[in-house]
């Protein structure tokens, strides 16, 4: 399975794969970053200090721990596919809710939620851009998908100097929320299953076949074809094969 892909170029199903994973993580870096461009302006509006806001930064950090430990297990049970319309959905609508925010405790409850979201999202397309991408080219992509987090910080904060003195804070989140839930119906459509989840499962021959042939459509795909994947599969999930095999410095030097 991994081979077709592999012995290919890359060709334009996977640059629209890759293209929504990388607007995706340009959404995940405007929500990010949305506090802290409205954070003066709130601050302004309802008589805090800035300093308050310390425990609103926080909770987002938080929400985004919470979401990549919970988003994590929910793809490998569920299918990356699931996961990330599912995140996008959270992040979307609670920035929309955002909004209506009137305290810092409603603030800091909205800004949670949103970070679980987030969280979700990045590590489910970061895995769908890798596996949609040649090996000999996947370090690039997976590169270049991740620019869109950057960029949409970038776009957050130009967004936010020229909207928020004529629409108020507020504005900065119906943009953060409303584009991501825009987008969910087009996720529901275009985006595909992660074909290694879909080979692991067993008995989706069709469905992954179908699959091929978007990434290819020059390519013969038999009715009774199966599909196997090279790795050894381990059965449990212990932290504990973190440290086996070798693998115990890179866990540490990552951690």
């Amino acid at each position: 399975m991994t081979r077709f892909i592999d012995e290919r170029p890359v060709r334009r199903y996977q640059y629209i794969v890759i293209g929504l994973c990388a607007f995706i993580a340009m959404l995940d870096g405007f929500d990010t970053q949305s506090i802290a461009f409205v954070a003066p302006a709130i601050s302004s509006q309802w008589g805090l200090n800035v300093a308050a806001f310390g425990p609103i930064f926080g909770a987002g950090l938080f929400g985004l721990m919470i979401g990549a430990f919970v988003f994590g297990p929910f793809a490998d049970r569920f299918g990356r596919k699931p996961a990330v319309i599912l995140s996008t959905a959270i992040f979307g609508c609670f920035a929309l809710l955002t909004v209506t925010a009137n305290s810092l405790e409603s603030l800091l409850v909205f800004r949670l939620l949103t970070g679980i979201g987030l969280g979700g999202a990045m590590p489910n397309i970061i895995a769908l851009t890798s596996e949609y991408s040649p090996v000999r080219v996947r370090a690039t992509m997976v590169s270049l998908m991740f620019c869109g987090f950057p960029l949409g910080a970038i776009f957050g904060g130009v967004a936010a100097a020229k909207t928020i003195p004529v629409f108020g804070w507020e504005s900065i989140f119906y943009v953060g929320g409303t584009v991501p839930l825009l987008l969910v119906p087009v996720l529901l459509i275009v985006l595909p299953e992660s074909v290694r989840f879909l080979t692991s499962t067993g008995g989706q021959e069709p469905d992954i076949a179908r699959i091929l042939r978007r990434v290819d459509r020059s390519a013969f795909i038999a009715r009774d074809q199966r599909f196997i994947l090279p790795e050894e599969v381990v059965s449990g999930s212990s932290v504990v094969l973190l440290f086996r095999d070798g693998r115990a410095p890179k866990t540490i030097l990552l951690w």
